[in-house]
């Protein structure tokens, strides 16, 4: 519901951004008195960097686009390789700073008690008193100690428990009832003596029994797998006559995560086609719409690269910034695009409507990078993760699309491989 409703409200505030510019702005400038023709040079130290930058990118494009094919080439199978690597997870501890009390006192009692994450197991049988069989108690032992022997759990704790206990204390004996008789007295003395407690973890007709588990997991998606590994353990020591389901919030919740992954992976095609289908009608052209899609893809997949290097795995929230950097980055593509496919008709040459092309698009497309970078920028200094990307990962990938459709796109213009037919540019 939160990613739907963060949809909705960037799509209104996109459409009344829209609706303003055409309609507002346009009657105010026409209103206002006459721009000084000094203030359209904007001879400043900013104005004077952008033009060095969009300059340069005119040179580079045009003067070596071989060598820019090539390089962007090699960049993108490095990220997308690299971002095939990793996994995409939820780790709420890892969201914020190791400084922050959170993880610092999950830490402590870890390592001073136990696991801090809760799993439950639930064993039952349509059968009454069958958790009590000699051969299922021990069928139940060896269940117990397979999870206890997992890196990822730290403690299981049963009836087996409590049993073992007054077993011991009552015949001096380690180990187990070895009768269904011997275990239903032992439990009953045990209720007698005041272990009401024993309700929690078994059923008043010793049919169902739960195992609650502290693990050691705190990755979502992780604690998920490690409850259907369970499951499938308990499957093939306990045997067909019972039913072992394991639970809990972090597993719910890993579960949840795969469908919010799915979901939002969903959602990024369904943008990317979207996209480049309205390119390809804007453009009046199916080959330069299809290649458009390639400097807006490259962001999504260098970002997903560099939350993995730095971050290990790719959190979940990710998936926002990039929906959110193709939306925002495809805006210079579309600067580009148009301006060259006016400008391949106006001029003889391909260099000539690419130098055209920067001269009208470049500065806009710069300036409109630098100011959404320094408006999220803030975010950065954030210790909550989710939060920090936003000022971080978002100007990350606004720059590395600015930077594909100042050198790339150019390129693959110079090159012949994106052109405009006559009847397409006009």
């Amino acid at each position: 519901p939160v990613f739907r409703e963060l949809g909705w409200v960037l799509g209104m505030g996109v459409a009344t951004a829209l609706l303003l510019a055409m309609t507002l702005v346009p009657i105010f400038a026409d209103m206002g008195p006459e721009p000084d023709p000094k203030t359209l040079e904007m001879d400043n130290v900013v104005a004077r960097i952008v033009d060095k930058i969009v300059t340069l990118s005119a040179r580079i494009s045009t003067q070596f686009p071989r060598r820019v094919i090539l390089i962007f080439t090699v960049f993108t199978g490095a990220v997308v390789y690299n971002a095939s690597t990793h996994s995409i997870e939820t780790d709420f501890l890892k969201r914020f700073d190791q400084d922050n009390v959170i993880p610092q006192d999950n830490a402590f009692f870890e390592a001073e008690y136990t696991g801090s994450q809760a799993v439950d197991v639930f064993v039952t049988s349509e059968t009454p008193d069958a958790l009590l069989e000699a051969d299922v108690l021990q069928r139940m032992k060896s269940f117990e100690d397979a999870i206890e022997a997992r890196p990822d759990v730290d403690q299981a704790v049963s009836y087996l428990d409590a049993l073992g206990r007054t077993h011991r204390a009552l015949t001096g004996e380690t180990g187990l009832p070895q009768s269904q008789a011997a275990a239903a007295q032992e439990l009953l003395l045990l209720e007698m003596g005041g272990g009401q407690a024993l309700d929690s973890v078994l059923s008043h007709d010793r049919s169902a029994a739960r195992l609650a588990l502290r693990a050691t997991e705190h990755r979502m998606r992780a604690t998920s797998t490690l409850a259907r590994d369970i499951e499938s353990m308990g499957a093939d020591i306990m045997g067909d006559d019972f039913t072992v389901e394991a639970t809990g919030m972090m597993p719910l919740a890993g579960g949840w995560i795969d469908e919010i992954v799915t979901g939002q992976r969903n959602g990024v095609l369904t943008s990317i086609i979207s996209i480049t289908v309205l390119m390809m009608v804007g453009l009046r052209s199916f080959s330069v719409g299809l290649i458009s899609a390639v400097p807006n893809l490259l962001p999504l997949v260098a970002t997903a690269a560099l939350t993995g290097l730095v971050w290990g795995d790719i959190d979940s929230d990710t998936l926002v910034i990039l929906m959110l950097a193709i939306g925002i980055g495809v805006d210079d593509t579309i600067h580009i695009l148009m301006r060259y496919r006016i400008e391949s008709m106006r001029c003889s040459s391909r260099a000539e409507a690419i130098r055209q092309t920067f001269a009208f698009s470049g500065r806009a497309i710069v300036m409109t990078t630098l100011i959404l970078a320094v408006g999220f920028a803030p975010m950065a200094m954030t210790a909550y993760y989710s939060m920090n990307i936003m000022g971080s990962l978002l100007p990350a990938a606004l720059v590395v699309a600015m930077v594909a459709d100042l050198l790339l796109v150019p390129a693959l213009a110079q090159v012949g491989w994106l052109r405009f037919r006559t009847s397409e540019a006009g």
